[in-house]
């Protein structure tokens, strides 16, 4: 089977996310909530982007990046959120491991990591059931402590969980 190598990607109205690869060929990858593996009804799968890493400056393009696409904010739907697309999953999952060694997340815990991922700064604003369930996943798939720093990660350990 063919190895495909994508270059360029575009996002698409109804969500999907259509590749190319230099000789012409391309795929889409459709929104599907009830896809089996690989999950493609996910924005993270559809974008080979595991950590759904924004296309805002320059971050994403210098970790591999090909494109992004943008979608209404589900919190303000007169704004759009944009995602980066990586060609391949791997790219993605490495672009992830080289933002969690950011200054922005690499003295957080475990515990505190996903409300700076998603952007809950505020002490008052309470945990989302969503928030809850993904700090419980994070310490079931990497086996540690809720107040492990992200600092003490190795990159061989992101990759593992992600």
């Amino acid at each position: 089977m063919k190895k495909y190598i994508w270059i360029s990607a575009e996002g698409n109205d109804d969500r999907s996310v259509t590749y190319h690869d230099k000789d012409g060929n391309s795929i889409t990858r459709y929104l599907d909530p009830k896809a089996k593996w690989p999950p493609r009804g996910t924005k993270s799968s559809r974008h080979n982007n595991p950590g759904n890493i924004t296309s805002y400056g320059d971050f994403a393009d210098r970790h591999g990046a090909i494109s992004f696409a943008c979608y209404p904010d589900p919190k303000n739907p007169k704004k759009k959120r944009c995602f980066a697309i990586f060609p391949d999953y791997e790219i993605g999952k490495r672009a992830l491991a080289v933002l969690l060694k950011t200054e922005n997340y690499i003295n957080l815990t475990l515990n505190q990591f996903p409300r700076r991922y998603i952007g809950i700064m505020e002490d008052n604003v309470p945990d989302t059931e969503e928030m809850t369930a993904y700090r419980k996943d994070l310490r079931l798939i990497s086996k540690l402590d809720a107040e492990y720093i992200l600092d003490h990660f190795l990159t061989n350990q992101i990759l593992k969980i992600w």
